[in-house]
């Protein structure tokens, strides 16, 4: 358990370490932060070794947890209020290969289809894959047909047996 003068040692940052820390909450890399908060420094070497024992520091790694925290909240929030689900996401990448579908849009229909095999877990080694004809192909592509053979597969019986590897 810590003490209250050991919780106020934990936040109290020089002002070097803040300006260090806010780079870091803007998304820059810690040498960037580090050069940003007006640390002196031989080399690049010297800049990136002390950046890297900053990120380390308990007291800023505090400050680091408490942004990320803020951050993790802040994102569930928006999730919980827009009412973001699974559903709601493929319904929504199924509406927008329908558009695209109808525009003609085929490299938009081929990121959705992409984006929506990785979400569904329908993953694929690229030297497996062999794609034939062109892109353009993608109009024959049924959105709810998709849909339907992601739910069933997730509708699937385990059955016992052997297992061999296929090649």
């Amino acid at each position: 358990m810590t003490d209250k003068s050991t919780q106020y040692n934990l936040t109290k940052l020089t002002k070097k370490q803040i300006k260090f820390v806010e780079g870091l909450k803007q998304g820059l890399k810690a040498i960037d932060a580090y050069k940003e908060a007006g640390y002196t420094y031989k080399n690049e070497q010297v800049a990136k070794v002390s950046s890297s024992k900053l990120l380390h520091n308990e007291r800023i790694m505090v400050q680091i947890a408490k942004f990320r925290d803020k951050q993790l909240a802040r994102k569930l929030k928006i999730v919980e209020d827009v009412d973001v689900t699974e559903d709601w996401i493929i319904n929504k990448y199924v509406q927008t290969i329908d558009d695209a579908q109808f525009n003609k849009q085929y490299q938009a229909v081929r990121g959705c289809l992409q984006d929506l095999s990785k979400m569904l877990g329908f993953t694929f080694d690229k030297k497996e894959l062999k794609v034939s004809g062109e892109v353009n192909q993608l109009h024959s592509v049924n959105a709810a047909d998709l849909i339907n053979a992601y739910r069933s597969a997730n509708n699937t019986k385990i059955i016992d047996g052997e297992s061999q590897e296929i090649k």
